[in-house]
């Protein structure tokens, strides 16, 4: 297994690389956590306002989806992630001698995205460590140098 600070690259990246674009995708997640709660204080107010006045909250619901159509269109499809096939799952636990990177439990082992599928981190031998259920929801969408790996 590769140490960290190496410059070996993976499909073009180095580890540097690929964490630095886990640590702006989290900072783009942390920007839309905080506009989306901005604007949940927004409706709760509106919402109490039409509870003040009678509303039961199907007026206010039907004005945000109207709104949200407006803004975004239909409904946008869901985001599916891409099955990681067995045989390079089966090969980054190898790699990785069936143990958590984190903690080393033997067990409940998963294959986790160290640059997030979503971020365009490409389901290769080189972008995949072997993470314990625990330790990989632990993890979410943090990179790797957040999460103390």
């Amino acid at each position: 297994m590769s140490e960290r600070g190496q410059t070996e690259r993976w499909g073009g990246l180095s580890y540097a690389d690929m964490e630095a674009i886990a640590r702006r995708e989290q900072s783009v997640r942390d920007a839309a956590v905080h506009l989306i709660e901005e604007l949940a204080k927004e409706i709760a107010e509106v919402c109490y306002t039409d509870a003040d006045y009678g509303d039961d909250g199907a007026w206010t619901v039907e004005i945000l989806r109207n709104a949200l159509r407006e803004q975004f269109g239909s409904r946008p499809q869901g985001y599916r992630k891409k099955k990681i096939s067995n045989t390079l799952r089966t090969q980054v636990f190898e790699r990785d001698e069936y143990a958590c990177r984190k903690c080393g439990v033997r067990k409940n082992l998963r294959a986790d995205h160290i640059v997030p599928e979503r971020g365009g981190g490409p389901a290769t031998l080189e972008n995949l460590q072997t993470l314990c259920a625990s330790c990989n929801s632990s993890k979410g969408v943090k990179s790797n140098e957040e999460f103390g790996l």
